[in-house]
């Protein structure tokens, strides 16, 4: 009967039957095989392959990555050319009304020393002072928002007050509603 085959399904009748005793042997001798070494071989011989998707999968997520920084860029070139806009606005507006122009204030990052008071810290000494160009009254800021304000100036040092403090109060507008209120800690 094999000559009445053609060859394609010969061998694919080969095939099966090699797969076939080579599951028998499996069955049979599967647990005098040392599984640990052949484990290690496969691991060998499959990690070229692992290391290739791996690498294709990290280009892809840089990819995707870059493409989502991109569009941020632009969603805040956009932003920002709105605020330089609205601020050029509201100078020509302040100079219309007789308003004081709004001061510029020069950020520049200062380590904090030491915190004072009970319970809620009420005060911070700052590593910064009047020959860094700290004056009275300037806000301090961190990341999140308002920490204080300065209330005394020495030489390299400057003490904030906190908003924590019960004698410091804060004006300030609820941006959402446009409220205008006065930020004080609840005793």
């Amino acid at each position: 009967m094999g000559g009445f085959l053609p060859p394609a399904e010969r061998r694919s009748g080969a095939l099966l039957g090699l797969y076939t005793i080579l599951s028998l042997f499996l069955l049979l001798a599967g647990e005098r095989i040392p599984t640990a070494s052949l484990r290690g071989v496969g691991a060998w011989v499959f990690a070229p392959f692992d290391r290739m998707v791996l690498s294709v999968d990290r280009m892809a997520a840089a990819w995707r990555e870059n493409q989502d920084l991109h569009q941020r860029i632009a969603e805040l070139k956009l932003e920002n050319e709105r605020l330089v806009i609205a601020g050029v606005e509201n100078q020509e507006l302040r100079r219309e009304q007789h308003l004081p122009l709004s001061r510029r204030f020069n950020l520049q990052p200062v380590e904090i020393l030491a915190l004072s008071g009970e319970v809620l810290p009420t005060a911070a000494t700052i590593s910064a002072g009047r020959r860094q160009g700290i004056e009275e009254g300037d806000p301090v800021l961190t990341g999140e928002g308002l920490l204080g304000r300065i209330g005394e100036t020495y030489d390299d040092l400057s003490r904030v007050t906190l908003i924590t403090d019960p004698n410091s109060a804060v004006a300030c507008e609820v941006e959402s509603t446009g409220v205008l209120g006065v930020l004080r800690l609840a005793p």
